[in-house]
């Protein structure tokens, strides 16, 4: 398992140091320092540390604390506030910024593990809230979507364009699958960079052999998910994976038509971690239902050409 990214803000280099030191010795991975609020939002933003230690008063426009209001807000990364001052006015001002833990100089390493381990877990419990709310709401708005819409031209990127506004992730496609040419033709997409990552997924080599994740979830008919893109885990090659273009997490998921699987819904998250178990069986149902619009359309199309068959033979 991956040790803890933890970004230190002090303004004194000595305890700076001091503080990496008893980090590292704990088994976590301090990732920067920094000793300005504005330059600890920066870092935050560049290096997307797993929590931020953050002394109150530092030097310069933004203290700790707004600078931890501006972290969390922007990043969602938890703060735990570092102070030797513990007046109230400071502790309003400290509660308003909603830090995950309040620690005051000195303290031992016991305290200071505490401390982190509970702001993580409180944390990734939160992100876990957070982000099934946002996928039962997109669950919600396909099956209305699926109950407005007609035809597959509009279903489709509606449904592309849900699931990256009401879901959280950062991009959605869907690619349709030609089993003769062993390739998948985009229908659909919405989000950040959607033409680039189409332009490098969609040709894929042989069904039985490509690694790509929508080719993974159209052969297996199941599932294909990655949640570390930038590992060298990702399934796919190096020079078509979603970390080329700052995507973490990336997951794609089988469509059918006449018991057939036809294409696959594929999603990436600038989110490390994304597609969890509770979140992919979600997932699976958003693909159930567009495979369930799907069959419908098209039997509602055979009925159409059916009845003008019979008009015609009827004339």
């Amino acid at each position: 398992m991956n040790a803890v990214r933890i970004l230190i803000v002090e303004d004194e280099a000595i305890v700076s140091m001091e503080l990496e030191e008893r980090l590292e010795a704990m088994g976590y991975h301090p990732v920067g320092s920094a000793s300005r609020g504005e330059e600890a939002v920066e870092l935050t933003g560049e290096l997307r540390p797993d929590l931020v230690l953050m002394d109150i008063r530092l030097q310069g426009a933004m203290d700790g604390i707004d600078a931890g209001r501006e972290i969390l807000s922007r990043f969602r990364v938890p703060v735990i506030f570092v102070t030797a001052y513990s007046e109230d006015s400071t502790l309003e001002r400290a509660k308003l910024a909603e830090p995950y833990a309040y620690i005051l100089k000195p303290f031992d390493d016991r305290e200071l593990r505490s401390s982190i381990e509970i702001a993580l877990y409180k944390h990734a419990a939160e992100e876990e809230i957070r982000r099934l709310n946002r996928l039962y709401d997109v669950l919600s708005q396909v099956n209305q979507a699926i109950v407005r819409l007609q035809t597959r031209e509009e279903l489709l990127p509606t449904i592309c364009r849900l699931v990256v506004e009401r879901g959280g992730m950062d991009l959605a496609w869907i690619g349709w699958l030609d089993s003769q040419a062993s390739r998948l033709t985009p229908v659909a997409h919405f989000g950040n960079h959607a033409e680039s990552l189409i332009g490098m997924q969609s040709a894929a080599g042989e069904l039985t052999s490509d690694e790509s994740n929508p080719m993974r979830a159209i052969r297996e008919g199941k599932p294909s998910v990655c949640n570390e893109c930038g590992s060298g885990s990702c399934p796919h090659p190096s020079d078509k994976s979603p970390a080329v273009l700052g995507f973490q997490s990336c997951g794609s998921f089988a469509l059918r038509l006449q018991g057939k699987i036809c294409g696959a819904l594929t999603l990436c998250a600038a989110e490390k971690n994304f597609f969890r178990d509770r979140e992919v069986t979600l997932l699976e149902e958003v693909a159930l239902d567009i495979s369930f619009a799907l069959e419908k359309m098209e039997g509602d199309r055979q009925k159409m050409r059916i009845e003008r068959a019979l008009h015609a033979s009827e004339q």
